[in-house]
């Protein structure tokens, strides 16, 4: 992917959000969200549930280690569970 794809593919994603009149950063998730920032190695899967279960919180891992959040409001329980401050997301 070149510079000018990942240029386009932003234009299309604000014209797209003033049609629909909400923009990024509103924490209203339309498709299920799957983070990189949060992910575990792929061999610490299952510790890293066992945790999670421990703290009250689940969440589905992809095979490469990243989990998956249905909702907003499913990342911010994940994130504080975690001690991530959330910065309205």
């Amino acid at each position: 992917m070149s510079i000018l794809d990942l240029a386009a593919d932003c234009l299309r994603v604000e014209s797209v959000a003033k049609v629909i009149g909400k923009g990024p950063g509103t924490g209203n998730f339309r498709k299920k969200v799957v983070s990189d920032a949060l992910a575990v190695h792929p061999d610490q899967i299952q510790e890293q549930i066992a945790h999670d279960k421990k703290l009250g919180v689940s969440v589905e891992f992809k095979p490469d280690g990243r989990p998956v959040f249905d909702n907003s409001q499913h990342f911010r329980r994940y994130a504080k569970a975690h001690g991530f401050r959330h910065r309205g997301y």
